[in-house]
């Protein structure tokens, strides 16, 4: 018998974890990353409230590293958010969950025709370093072919940002928000 190597055993588990998803067509896709957010509860609230307001299908992404939390049910809620107080993350690796979304999403017509996306990411990682709003959430919509031009998508497509601790000074509020994306609308929150 052969041996598995670790590229394979890596290809075996993903398809384990992901094969029981694969259920229907996803109506939203739902985003989370909860490095560098201290305060949990708003955050927490804010994804149970679209959780349960969206409804249809829903795919759940928590990014945590190399290993991210992935949950797919029309009735999810609660009991997949309540872990986010509990969870100690890692920084998202923006290459591995754009091409983990893309991939839950294509397979096999995967997705409805008016998707939706909902992002919820810090500032400091939306704008600074790797910029996770532009290298994620905006390349995810694109590679999807949601979005032709910038700005068509704004009805479907939402990221919310926490400003905890490092609002941006240089723009008020509303102007920052309509000149950061144009694929996404943009809601702050702290």
């Amino acid at each position: 018998m052969k041996k598995l190597d670790y590229k394979d055993l890596f290809f075996l588990v993903i398809a384990i974890v992901l094969s029981p998803m694969i259920k229907g067509q996803v109506a939203s896709v739902i985003y989370v990353d909860i490095s560098g957010q201290s305060n949990r509860t708003n955050l927490i609230s804010l994804v149970d409230s679209v959780l349960s307001n969206t409804p249809g299908e829903k795919l759940l992404f928590i990014s945590n590293g190399g290993t991210p939390l992935v949950f797919q049910n029309a009735n999810l809620g609660v009991n997949e958010t309540k872990s986010l107080n509990t969870l100690d993350p890692s920084l998202p690796n923006p290459y591995l969950d754009l091409d983990s979304l893309v991939q839950l999403v294509n397979t096999e017509n995967f997705y409805t025709e008016d998707l939706q996306l909902h992002f919820f990411l810090s500032y400091q990682n939306a704008f600074k370093g790797e910029k996770h709003l532009e290298n994620i959430a905006e390349k995810f919509a694109l590679s999807l072919g949601l979005v032709q031009k910038q700005g068509v998508f704004q009805e479907q497509a939402m990221a919310y940002l926490n400003l905890e601790g490092d609002t941006p000074k240089e723009l008020n509020q509303s102007s920052f928000r309509e000149a950061q994306s144009r694929i996404f609308k943009i809601k702050a929150y702290q």
